[in-house]
């Protein structure tokens, strides 16, 4: 049975308005995944750091960028809930729920920005720690936790940030004033070639090699670790079942692969 992605009045025929990939996300059939998937965040952050200073893109959003990607103006689905875009409401998804402050990114939507910039809404600690991993009953007090959330999505309109000014680039400074002393920076624009001074020690050796480098140490550390115990229980003959058995190898599997993705970077 095929399944429609988008509904035809969503879009229209126009090259750059036809349905986007995320609305897979809106008209898809869930599906479970075949396979359990393991160290997910550990992936995610793996490639971050094996991200060199040229491979980042510092200027995403400028009207250039914007051109370059959508010649014949952004897709009309990118605006269909614009309404909603300065509500103070908190994002739900399944038993998922963020907070949204748009008030700490107005320069986002052309509007003025307060600084020092406002605070926000912020969720319960507990409402991050929510899994699906229980019996019925943890289910049903998961669906009484969860309706006060989306249920408060009936004033999403009404609950919104009122600011009409336009933004005004003479606050940037105070603002990043404000944001440095708020947080710790990581990331640095590239320096001008011209203005580069002597190469320190940390400029020869390239620093951005080295939680990559140090990650694979410590995976290889724990195969060799696991290796070990499983021979010395195959060895004693207390491995067990074959089942039992297979886990740790497919566990020494994954941190092989692991391994080979790290040190090809």
């Amino acid at each position: 049975m095929s399944v429609a992605v988008a509904h035809k009045d969503d879009y229209t025929d126009a090259v750059d308005d036809r349905p986007t990939f995320g609305t897979r996300w809106c008209y898809g059939p869930p599906q479970w995944a075949r396979i359990q998937v393991h160290n997910v965040y550990e992936y995610f952050t793996e490639a971050f750091e094996s991200l060199r200073e040229n491979e980042v893109r510092w200027t995403p959003y400028t009207n250039e960028e914007a051109i370059l990607r959508a010649p014949h103006g952004v897709s009309i689905l990118c605006y269909h809930d614009e309404a909603y875009w300065m509500t103070r409401k908190m994002l739900v998804y399944d038993i998922f729920v963020e907070g949204y402050n748009v008030q700490r990114v107005m320069r986002h939507m052309g509007l003025y920005q307060q600084v020092p910039v406002p605070i926000g809404l912020h969720l319960p600690p507990d409402v991050n720690t929510q899994k699906r991993q229980a019996d019925n009953r943890f289910h049903r007090s998961m669906h009484s936790r969860m309706t006060p959330w989306i249920e408060a999505w009936s004033q999403a309109l009404n609950d919104a940030v009122q600011e009409t000014r336009a933004y005004d680039h003479n606050t940037y400074e105070q603002y990043m004033a404000w944001y440095s002393s708020q947080t710790r920076i990581r990331l640095l624009a590239p320096e001008d070639p011209d203005e580069r001074g002597p190469p320190t020690i940390d400029q020869i050796y390239d620093m951005q090699l080295a939680p990559p480098a140090h990650l694979t140490t410590d995976i290889a550390r724990e195969l060799v670790r696991d290796a070990k115990t499983l021979w010395e229980k195959l060895r004693d003959g207390m491995a067990g079942t074959n089942q039992e058995v297979m886990a740790p190898v497919d566990s020494l599997r994954r941190k092989g692969k692991r391994i080979m993705r790290l040190a090809s970077c």
